[in-house]
């Protein structure tokens, strides 16, 4: 018999585990294939309210972090300075997207209004 219970929510899906002698529960099978989870891999536990979010932490190289981001983990205590969590580096990510294509556009401006003049 199986520990797991999987269940449909407005959100996605609920996975109930049983929690072991030793603190321990098992990740469903589904839920660590949806996850990319590899075993030995980091995760992140947050406490909000009464409920837990887990999160699956990447090592990012330093060089591809902002100055102000790599202060922020840093400060963490207990963490490495290079653990960022996945949903933290994308967003992360995304502004640097964001920042340089709102370059390349202005960049593209100015070039068409020097050509026009």
């Amino acid at each position: 018999m199986s520990d797991t219970a999987v269940s449909q929510t407005p959100s996605g899906h609920s996975f109930d585990v049983i929690v072991g002698t030793k603190r321990q529960f098992t990740i469903p099978a589904e839920l660590f294939k949806q996850l990319g989870l590899k075993e030995g891999a980091p995760l992140r536990l947050t406490l909000q309210g009464e409920t837990v979010q887990m999160e699956p932490l990447v090592s990012v190289p330093r060089r591809m972090i902002s100055d102000e981001l790599l202060a922020e983990m840093q400060s963490r205590r207990g963490m490495r300075a290079d653990d960022v969590s996945l949903s933290e580096f994308l967003a992360w990510r995304r502004s640097q997207e964001e920042k340089a294509a709102s370059s390349e556009v202005t960049e593209k401006a100015v070039q068409e209004t020097a050509s026009s003049e």
